[in-house]
This record gives C-alpha cells, sequence and structure tokens, in this order.
C-alpha cells in the first residue's frame, strides 16, 4: 500500500485590507503556526516534504506567508523596521479567524522576529509555546556587516540563490534582500 501525505489546503483571507496567502496541514488538536523567513514564503520554509514528517491527526499546522511575500502578493513587500511587529498583528488575527487558538508559533530566521511580537501581543492565554530557528533577537555591528556583505545577491552562490529562485524572479530578490540589508543597518545596537 502506498502511504498517501494529507492534502494541503491553500487559500487566502483578507486581514485590513491585505491579502494573506496561507496553508492547512493536519486536522489534530495541536495547533501550530508556522513563519517564513526574510524574503521567504511557506512554499520555500515550509515545505510539503516538511510537513509530511508531522502525524496529521496530531497537529494543525497553518503556515503563513507575511504581507508583501508568496501568496500574499501583490504588493510587493515594503522593508521597514517595524514589519516584524506588523506581521505578529496579521499572524494574530488570521489564527483567530480560522479559530485556532491556542497556538504554538514556530519562526524561521527572521521569522523567530515575528514569533517574539506573535507571543508578545498575543499573550500567553493566544499563544502557548513559540520556538525560534536559527533566529535573532538583535543585531550588532559585527552581524550588520555581514548582514550587509551580503547584500548584492548576484553575488551569492547559485546554490544560495536557487531556493529563493524557486519562488521569486531575480530583480525581486535583488531588491527585497537590499532593502532588507538597508533595514537592517537602521536597529544595530
Amino acid at each position: 500500500m502506498v502511504e498517501q501525505s494529507p492534502p494541503l489546503v491553500e487559500d487566502t483571507m483578507t486581514i485590513d485590507g491585505h491579502k494573506i496567502g496561507y496553508c492547512k496541514y493536519g486536522n489534530g488538536p495541536k495547533l501550530v503556526l508556522c513563519i517564513c523567513g526574510a524574503v521567504g514564503s511557506y512554499k520555500k520554509d515550509w515545505p510539503v516534504s516538511v510537513l509530511k514528517h508531522f502525524d496529521p491527526d496530531f497537529v494543525t499546522i497553518i503556515c503563513i506567508d507575511p504581507p508583501g511575500y508568496g501568496t500574499s502578493r501583490p504588493p510587493d513587500r515594503v522593508q521597514e523596521v517595524n514589519r516584524c511587529k506588523k506581521d505578529a498583528a496579521f499572524c494574530l488575527k488570521l489564527m483567530e479567524n480560522l479559530k485556532l487558538t491556542p497556538f504554538t508559533v514556530i519562526g524561521w530566521s527572521e521569522g523567530g522576529r515575528t514569533a517574539m511580537h506573535v507571543a508578545a501581543q498575543g499573550g500567553p492565554e493566544t499563544v502557548n509555546k513559540m520556538v525560534l530557528l536559527a533566529s535573532g533577537s538583535r543585531v550588532t555591528k559585527l552581524g550588520a556587516a555581514a548582514f550587509y556583505g551580503m547584500r548584492n545577491t548576484d553575488h551569492w552562490l547559485p546554490t544560495a540563490r536557487a531556493p529563493y529562485l524557486a519562488h521569486y524572479s531575480e530583480d525581486y530578490l535583488r531588491v527585497q534582500w537590499a532593502g532588507l540589508c538597508e533595514v537592517v543597518q537602521q536597529y544595530v545596537i
């Protein structure tokens, strides 16, 4: 017998005038929200190849594309200092509208910064656990310099660019990543 993966349901919801894309995997009692990293998308950072390792009878996983990323386009992402804080409000409203609270929030890379805001804004009655994967809560001068050195995506190795280019055009990656690098310089400690 061939084991089949449970279906992945993709949808959008309008929240505060923005089209927010998300996917749902599983129908279990443990509720999880997954947030993608910078210039990411749920298809890039939370692909079915990862989700299928979770028991769909045990978890319900929602993966969100923040405004301007993935299926939450158009419009394109606006890179600004408070983007993660703003994204957190969309995350909370999505989970509340889906009636999937309380939940565990998992953030990958910059999505971890958003996850911290989700936990803070939602409080313990809404967010019962937080998991951060390759995330940071602050940017040092050394970290900002390293990040800025990655600003020009044309200089990246093809293997580093490929996961992004599977979901975005070269121009979108170039513009978004450069914009993100500029923003990071604004909050160096």
